[in-house]
């Protein structure tokens, strides 16, 4: 069955037209847009999109046939990108090594349209470099809604299980990829093995370490999916 393409014109009224927005973090150089999906205007078709009816235009705007373009960016919308930089730190002689001496290290983060959204861990850029690639697919797969606008917002409140507890995330660590989980309906998580010190009763451990944990989002400890 042959698709009849029909681009949105000036001839269109926008009233008489079927238009949603979808609320993904589109950002073209540098300026904020607004997508909508207007179905009965296909203007194009393939790749990821299947039959491409979206179109966008700048946030800070109201909408008009003169400001919406058609639009092939990235699917989702967000910009994911990795930066990465050199450099060298002071370590104290101890024990081991008598001398002081300076060292080449590094810090590595995954960028969100271009700010700082998650640091991975690695001095060596090969190493850094291949987990940051390994994570944004994962972050692209997750189904966990970074593609949105205020994805913040949308987490606060958001339900989640933290080792099996019934917990919701409190607020967002921002540009650490990491974010504050409290208990929801229980009164504080049960403690790790680790967290249990051989002098403090459970309990004791609980009222110390369970009100509250910092999470990385990334966490196998974290269950994202609660009714």
């Amino acid at each position: 069955m042959e698709i009849e393409l029909k681009c949105l014109s000036e001839s269109d009224n926008l009233s008489d037209l079927s238009i949603k927005k979808v609320d993904w973090d589109v950002v073209i150089d540098g300026e904020s847009q607004q997508v909508v999906a207007i179905d009965d205007r296909p203007h194009g078709e393939g790749s990821s999109y299947g039959l491409n009816c979206y179109y966008v235009y700048p946030l800070d705007e109201v909408m008009s046939i003169d400001n919406l373009t058609p639009y092939w960016g990235i699917k989702g919308g967000v910009s994911w990108g990795i930066h990465f930089e050199y450099n060298n730190y002071y370590r104290a002689g101890n024990g081991f090594t008598k001398q002081d001496e300076i060292r080449e290290g590094g810090q590595c983060w995954i960028t969100r349209n271009g700010e700082k959204f998650y640091e991975v861990s690695g001095r060596k850029h090969e190493y850094a470099l291949a987990k940051a690639q390994t994570l944004i697919v994962e972050i692209e797969e997750s189904g966990w809604g970074f593609f949105n606008r205020n994805w913040e917002k949308n987490f606060i409140g958001r339900k989640v299980y933290y080792n099996n507890q019934p917990a919701k995330i409190e607020r967002i660590c921002e540009g650490q990829g990491a974010m504050i989980i409290v208990p929801d309906g229980i009164e504080a998580f049960e403690p790790q093995v680790w967290q249990i010190d051989e002098n403090e009763s459970k309990e004791e451990c609980m009222a110390e370490n369970g009100l509250s944990v910092k999470a990385d989002i990334f966490s196998p400890h974290i269950w994202w999916f609660r009714e």
